[in-house]
């Protein structure tokens, strides 16, 4: 883990060198590094049971990709990247904790 993370919840942390998310890849759990000069921007939307808050892993739409989260069911707003191919959802445990990164760093 590095030290000096501005967000870090087990999940998803953030720091200057980009965005490390826990437990990307299916089946083996592996992480994701998404460096900041990938990300183009980002959209906050409601987590509902339509758009994947009863999901613990994957999608269902072949654009979006919701990493692994044993908690997302008592969540109700997911973080969409935009980044090249696949987008990653995010459901962080502070939104507007990952907000203010991401507008410190996307322009």
């Amino acid at each position: 883990m590095s030290t000096g993370a501005w967000y870090d919840d087990g999940l998803v942390r953030m720091d200057a060198e980009g965005i490390h998310l826990a437990g990307y890849y299916f089946p083996l759990g592996r992480a994701r590094h998404i460096p900041w000069s990938d990300v183009r921007g980002y959209e906050v939307r409601p987590l509902a049971k339509w758009t994947g808050r009863y999901r613990l892993w994957g999608t269902h739409r072949l654009d979006w990709w919701f990493p692994l989260d044993h908690k997302r069911h008592r969540k109700t707003e997911m973080i969409l990247l935009d980044v090249r191919g696949t987008k990653p959802a995010l459901t962080p445990d502070d939104v507007d904790a990952v907000r203010t990164a991401l507008d410190r760093m996307v322009s």
